[in-house]
């Protein structure tokens, strides 16, 4: 019963009666990893939806010998449903920041839930919206060169 509550807990999953929540739970696994322990790696073909029950992950890019934190996840906190969709690597890689334990959806399963309970997908194509508002936030933070700037560039070029 401590599983299914802890499901309910998860804005994923929050809309769904205990006896749905029920039928879900015996299609997730469950995986523990210790504080520092990478749970995904760059380039990994694995469609799965992780699903941060305790702990905390940090999502992150490497490249030139540095990394660049996208995000911190905690309990509530879902990631991998790209690629579920896409069917492409995963385009950065995730790292437990504590001891952490994460409910795994795979694919084939993912899609069994969604077609019998349509309102899971609904939660994440909000949460996609939600990730693609924050990405253009994001850029629009960027300082671009003032027009001026572009002209002399073109012109040396």
């Amino acid at each position: 019963m401590n599983d299914l509550i802890s499901l309910k807990k998860i804005p994923l999953f929050s809309t769904l009666s205990l006896e749905q929540l029920a039928s879900i739970d015996r299609l997730l696994l469950t995986r523990r990893y210790l504080k520092g322990e990478e749970i995904l790696r760059t380039g990994d073909l694995k469609p799965e939806l992780h699903v941060i029950v305790e702990g905390e992950v940090r999502l992150h890019h490497d490249g030139g010998g540095r990394q660049l934190t996208l995000a911190h996840l905690g309990p509530g906190g879902f990631l991998g449903e790209m690629t579920l969709f896409a069917n492409q690597p995963r385009p950065s890689s995730v790292q437990a920041v504590t001891d952490c334990v994460v409910r795994v959806l795979r694919k084939d399963r993912f899609e069994a839930i969604v077609h019998e309970h349509p309102e899971v997908l609904v939660e994440v194509i909000k949460h996609l919206c939600g990730r693609l508002r924050q990405a253009d936030e994001q850029l629009q933070g960027v300082t671009l060169p003032a027009p001026a700037q572009e002209e002399q560039t073109a012109a040396a070029g």
